[in-house]
């Protein structure tokens, strides 16, 4: 399965959470998934595609 998130994303995706959450140090993690029902895996790529 391809990566849902891109590095570039993924990295944008934590400097902003680490500049606007209220808390001092939130929980930022990435996690693979490395297996899954076809029909969720599909959902989940078909919702996450770059527009």
């Amino acid at each position: 399965m391809t990566d849902l998130v891109q590095v570039s994303t993924a990295t944008a995706l934590e400097a902003h959470l680490l500049e606007h959450h209220p808390w001092d140090s939130p929980e930022v993690s990435a996690v693979p998934i490395v297996n899954g029902s076809e029909k969720c895996l599909s959902w989940v790529a078909t919702n996450t595609a770059p527009e």
